[in-house]
């Protein structure tokens, strides 16, 4: 999944950054110090973490070599599956790790040491957390986990978070936590159906709206962000009834969703430079042929800059179904809130929202599902 503003398709992504980072770190450490050989006894803390983090760099190139060289996907999937940043290589190497950090938990050389095994390792393990809690919750430069947590996809790093917003000084710090945590509870409250967590959830955002609204996380305001993720979880959940808009088709002629209304319907947001929407294109051709003559549509609304883009696109790979167009700013995309791509919506034939991003076989059972439900409807 594709984000506006946040990280990207979520594990993907997440672990394509975590390897950019990993590099990036080892580059830079490789460039500040003579070349040691792994064997060496390091004479302090410092040394031996540059040791350590030289057999990661070497592990790091040796699977990054065996994946260019690979034949098949499955010896590709293998050689990825031995990057330092994955099990049981992570837990390995963290291992090392800890024992430097467990001479002084408290000091400096052990907050970078933690951050590096959480961000470039990707161990969110109790061993890493906890001392990050106890010890380091109230350094400003945690700032930097919070901003990396923003996105909503990291919920293992929620203990964190609340410790960096009860136990940091520091405003943004403080502001950055709240929002992060706010957005994680409430994907995974969404995900989950789980309104404790969306209440959670809204409360927090409350709270940026009154303490921290005019914080700043890369363009965004965080005040605008949450009164928009406010809005979102009071109009958009699951069991309401879906606000209409009004939209253009590719003609430019206007349509509401409430012109829909009797059919089942699936409103996907989506552009042509979004990967995993244009991955998702066969699937939905065979869902809407298999609906054909049924009380359903199928809209896709474009994020596009331009609508020629987009019909140029069509030209190449059919999608014959509805069509709107938005652009990438403003209009549906602002008013319900829309962060990422693809974002799915399924409508009932009465109008309430009955699922949210969802695809592949879990799309088609829910769609099939309600036309079903609407024809039985239908027949009273």
């Amino acid at each position: 999944m594709y984000h506006t503003s946040e990280i990207g398709m979520r594990r993907l992504i997440f672990g394509l950054l975590g390897l950019m980072l990993l590099s990036a770190t080892l580059h830079a450490d490789d460039e500040a110090k003579p070349e040691t050989p792994a064997t060496e006894i390091a004479p302090d803390r410092a040394a031996e973490f540059r040791l350590i983090k030289k057999d990661i760099s070497r592990a790091q190139k040796a699977a990054m070599r065996a994946f260019s060289t690979a034949k098949t996907p499955d010896a590709k999937q293998a050689a990825l599956a031995t990057r330092p940043m994955m099990k049981p290589q992570s837990q390995a190497y963290t291992q090392r790790i800890l024992k430097l950090v467990e001479a002084n938990p408290k000091d400096s050389q052990a907050y970078t040491m933690l951050i590096f095994m959480l961000r470039s390792l990707n161990n969110s393990s109790d061993a890493v957390l906890k001392p990050l809690i106890e010890h380091h919750a109230a350094n400003p430069k945690i700032i930097e986990v919070a901003r990396t947590a923003s996105g909503g996809y990291s919920p293992e790093w929620k203990p964190l978070l609340a410790a960096i917003l009860e136990k940091n000084s520091d405003k943004d710090a403080q502001a950055i936590a709240c929002y992060a945590l706010a957005v994680t509870n409430f994907r995974i409250g969404e995900g989950k159906n789980d309104k404790a967590l969306i209440a959670n959830a809204e409360k927090l955002f409350v709270r940026i709206t009154k303490e921290f609204a005019r914080v700043e996380l890369g363009e965004e305001v965080l005040g605008e962000s949450a009164a928009a993720h406010l809005r979102e979880l009071r109009t958009l959940a699951v069991g309401m009834t879906a606000p209409d808009v009004t939209n253009k088709l590719l003609d430019d002629k206007a349509v509401k969703l409430s012109d829909y209304r009797g059919k089942v319907v699936v409103l996907d947001f989506w552009a042509t430079w979004c990967g995993p929407c244009k991955a998702m294109i066969p699937d939905e051709r065979k869902l809407v042929k298999s609906l054909e003559n049924k009380p359903f549509v199928f809209v896709s609304i474009s994020a596009d800059d331009e609508k020629q883009t987009v019909e140029k696109f069509l030209e190449k790979e059919p999608m014959p179904w509805t069509h709107w167009w938005n652009g990438s700013e403003g209009g549906i995309l602002s008013t319900w809130n829309i962060r990422s791509f693809p974002t799915v919506y399924v409508i009932d034939a009465k109008g309430v929202i009955r699922f949210k991003d969802i695809r592949g076989k879990e799309l088609d059972d829910a769609v099939k599902s309600l036309v079903k439900e609407a024809e039985a409807e239908a027949t009273k």
